[in-house]
C-alpha cells in the first residue's frame, strides 16, 4: 500500500513531453520503487525499478533522458542510472562512501553527488556519463556554494 506522503513526483527535463519521474515508497526509511510515467498517466514499459531507501529530491534526469537516482545502502550511497525502458546503463552503479548530501546534473551530463565522508568532511564527486570519476574530483565542499548543487 503507498502512502501518499512519502510518494513525489519529480521534475521533468530529457524526458519525452508528458513523462515524469515518480519515486514511491512505502514509508520513510524503506526501500523505494522509482515509476516513469507517460503524458497518458500510465507506467512506461520496463518500470518501475527498485532503488533502495531515497529521498525524492535525490533524482536527476540528464537532457539525454538517463534518470540517476542516488540512494542510502548502510555507510555508502549508491548512485544508479536507468534508460527510458528502465535498464541500468553501462558503468552504473557507483557506490561512494558516505552520507548522501545530494544529487545534480549538468547540462552535459556530468553528475554530481554530495557526501560527508566518514571522516565528518565533505566532498563532491563528479561522475562522467559512464559512472566514472571524473579526473580531479572529489573536491572539498567547502570551495562551492551549495547552491550549486
Amino acid at each position: 500500500e503507498r502512502d501518499a506522503e512519502h510518494d513525489a513526483v519529480l521534475p521533468v527535463s530529457g524526458l519525452p513531453a508528458g513523462w515524469h519521474p515518480e519515486l514511491r515508497c512505502a514509508e520513510e526509511g524503506t526501500d523505494c520503487r522509482l515509476h516513469v510515467i507517460d503524458a497518458a498517466g500510465r507506467e512506461v514499459k520496463g518500470w518501475p525499478v527498485e532503488v533502495g531507501d531515497c529521498r525524492p529530491d535525490d533524482v536527476a534526469v540528464t537532457e539525454g533522458g538517463a534518470i540517476h537516482v542516488a540512494c542510502t545502502a548502510g555507510s555508502r550511497a549508491v548512485v544508479r542510472a536507468f534508460d527510458l525502458a528502465g535498464r541500468t546503463l553501462p558503468g552504473w552503479p557507483v557506490k561512494l562512501k558516505g552520507e548522501l548530501g545530494g544529487l545534480a546534473v549538468a547540462p552535459d551530463g556530468t553528475v554530481f553527488v554530495a557526501i560527508t565522508d566518514p571522516d565528518g568532511s565533505n566532498a563532491i564527486h563528479a561522475l562522467e556519463t559512464d559512472g566514472r570519476a571524473r579526473d580531479g574530483w572529489p573536491r572539498a565542499a567547502e570551495r562551492y556554494a551549495a547552491a550549486q548543487l
